[in-house]
């Protein structure tokens, strides 16, 4: 423990300085306090920029908000943790660019998508992933015979593979027939083009 510490503290001295002076121009400069702000008053906007209505947007906080905030005085606030996950799952940008747009470290975004998403899958499975009754399934056969005719049919499955760097001592694992690593994505969806099932994670190679 010890030794650990004194690396920690070894790591802080190294440091130009504590908190970047990009960084600490963000109240004045940062999207969240500016650009986000002003979005919410236009709806196209703001569905062009989060992927999402602005009461689905503030449900969302309502729902996450407990898990989010931090007890640090420079934490950041639950609604811009959620939004810079938003934005990295809506656009696929790099930490970093979400990083500079937000005036946050590049580490403090990736930790943050880490804990969010955690949150997200806690909060939102339950919610709309919950494993279909004996009742759901029959309800799903009549959507396929009414509105594709299609009969004896309870959903639609497909999968993608998720491309990712080989992990330590994995062997041919993850190594899948189209000559690269990744997980798979399996889904199940509903007439309604739903997810009604998902299983994520399973060996690339399998």
């Amino acid at each position: 423990m010890l030794l650990l510490r004194k690396k920690q503290q070894k790591r802080w001295l190294n440091r130009r300085w504590l908190v970047s002076p990009i960084n600490q121009k963000r109240i004045q400069q940062g999207d969240y306090d500016h650009l986000f702000q002003e979005i919410k008053n236009d709806c196209d906007f703001f569905y062009r920029y989060t992927r999402m209505t602005l009461e689905h947007f503030e449900k969302l906080v309502e729902l996450t908000k407990p898990y989010l905030i931090k007890k640090s005085y420079r934490a950041l606030l639950p609604e811009l943790r959620l939004l810079i996950t938003i934005r990295y799952l809506a656009t696929g940008d790099r930490p970093f660019v979400i990083a500079l747009a937000f005036r946050v470290g590049e580490s403090t975004v990736r930790e943050v998508v880490k804990e969010v998403c955690l949150v997200l899958i806690k909060i939102l499975q339950p919610l709309y992933l919950s494993s279909p009754t004996e009742e759901d399934w029959t309800k799903y056969a009549q959507g396929y015979w009414k509105r594709w005719n299609i009969p004896n049919c309870v959903g639609s499955i497909d999968g993608k593979h998720i491309r990712m760097r080989c992990p330590p001592n994995s062997g041919s694992l993850y190594y899948n027939y189209k000559k690269y690593y990744s997980i798979v994505l399996l889904a199940v969806a509903d007439h309604l083009y739903r997810f009604t099932l998902v299983d994520i994670g399973a060996f690339g190679g399998k």
